[in-house]
């Protein structure tokens, strides 16, 4: 079973609304070039909010596969995206006004608009990839947490991504409050519940 599947197919939908999203700001930007910090900033609130709804998701199916109950994900998911992530250094609500500002400035500066929304794309969507990860391992851990799971297991992605310190790591068992977080970005590997 890949433990992020259902996050994969969530990035997919998100990546083609971003795409969409996008290319609509484009058209408007070429209409009205006076406003493009106005449409700048709807196009990021539209994809801010429909990235938190898809997070919900993620979280509540990934901490519904491994109890098999719903878990209230509201405030819980809103105290993730509020606090600075220990991996990425970042605060995800304060991520979504950098990106805005770069795309906007980018576009004001006279980059053609189809580069600029390329680029604001590409950044936009790798972080949220990131994020998107880290949604579906702090679910399951907050499920371990609250099947009271004394042990879990470092469970190696195998993938590209994997360092030494992943490769040093895969089969471990280590306490639940002991665990180790990610090393690295884009690490796939995962705990698994003993």
């Amino acid at each position: 079973m890949n433990f992020y599947a259902y996050t994969d197919k969530a990035l997919k939908y998100l990546r083609r609304y971003y795409i969409q999203r996008f290319n609509s700001a484009k058209s408007m930007i070429r209409a009205d070039k006076l406003n493009v910090i106005n449409i700048s900033k709807r196009l990021y609130d539209d994809i801010s909010s429909e990235t938190e709804k898809v997070f919900r998701r993620i979280a509540k199916h990934k901490y519904r596969e491994i109890c098999g109950e719903d878990f209230i994900i509201g405030m819980w998911l809103s105290g993730l995206l509020d606090n600075s992530d220990p991996l990425t250094g970042y605060v995800w609500r304060n991520d979504i006004d950098r990106k805005r500002a770069y795309f906007a400035e980018s576009v004001l500066s006279g980059e053609p608009i189809d580069k600029a929304a390329k680029k604001a794309i590409r950044y936009w969507y790798g972080a949220q990839k990131q994020y998107a990860d880290i949604v579906t391992d702090a679910a399951a851990m907050q499920a371990y947490i609250d099947m009271q799971t004394e042990f879990v297991e470092w469970v190696t992605a195998k993938d590209e991504y994997v360092c030494y310190v992943c490769n040093s790591r895969s089969g471990k068992i280590y306490p639940l409050k002991n665990a180790p977080t990610k090393p690295h970005y884009n690490c796939r590997c995962y705990l698994r519940r003993l």
